[in-house]
C-alpha cells in the first residue's frame, strides 16, 4: 500500500468513515491544487457542488437503466435531479439552482433537463481526469529514442544522489 493511500485511510478513519483497499478500488478522482486560486474555492457550497459533480460523473461511457428506460451516458456525465443533489450534499435547493447556473455559465458543466431527471456533463472531464495514474514526462536522447520517466522516480533518484 502506498503512503498516500495509508494517509487517506487514516483521515477517513478519523472522520468515522470506513475505508480500506476494497473501498479504494471503486476509484478516485484527481483534484489539482490550482483550484485553490479559483472562484469556485471561495464559495464553500459552490466548491462542494463542483466536487460532487466530479465525483458522480461516470469515468467511462455506459448505459444505465433509469425509471425503466435505458439511458446512454458518456464519460463525465451522470443522471440526477435537484432534490437528489440536495439530499446527498445537504445544500438547500435554492443554492443548488444558483450554483448550477453559475457552473454552467462559466463552462464547468452543461445540463440536459428532461421531465423526470437531468443529465449533467462535467465539461473537460476527460482532460482533468485522464486515465494515467501519474504525470509522466518524455525525454529525447541524442540517438533520438524516446523514454518516459515518472516524475516521482526522478525525485527519488535526486534524493538518493544527494544522500551520497
Amino acid at each position: 500500500m502506498s503512503s498516500g493511500i495509508g494517509v487517506l485511510i487514516a483521515i477517513t478513519k478519523s472522520l468515522g468513515m470506513k475505508m480500506d483497499d476494497k473501498a479504494l478500488s471503486n476509484g478516485y478522482v484527481k483534484i489539482y491544487r490550482k483550484i485553490i486560486q479559483s472562484e469556485v474555492f471561495q464559495d464553500s457550497a459552490l466548491f462542494h457542488l463542483a466536487m460532487y459533480c466530479i465525483l458522480r460523473a461516470n469515468h467511462k461511457a455506459n448505459r444505465v437503466l433509469f425509471n425503466l428506460r435505458e439511458v446512454k451516458l458518456e464519460r463525465g456525465e451522470f443522471i440526477t435531479g435537484l432534490r437528489q443533489i440536495s439530499k446527498e450534499t445537504g445544500i438547500p435547493l435554492r443554492k443548488i439552482r444558483t450554483r448550477l447556473d453559475f457552473l454552467e455559465r462559466v463552462g464547468f458543466l452543461t445540463r440536459k433537463p428532461t421531465r423526470r431527471f437531468s443529465i449533467i456533463k462535467v465539461c473537460n472531464y476527460k482532460f482533468y481526469q485522464n486515465s494515467e495514474g501519474r504525470r509522466r514526462h518524455t525525454k529525447r536522447h541524442s540517438d533520438d529514442t524516446v523514454t518516459t520517466t515518472d516524475k516521482n522516480e526522478k525525485n527519488e533518484k535526486k534524493s538518493l544522489l544527494s544522500q551520497r
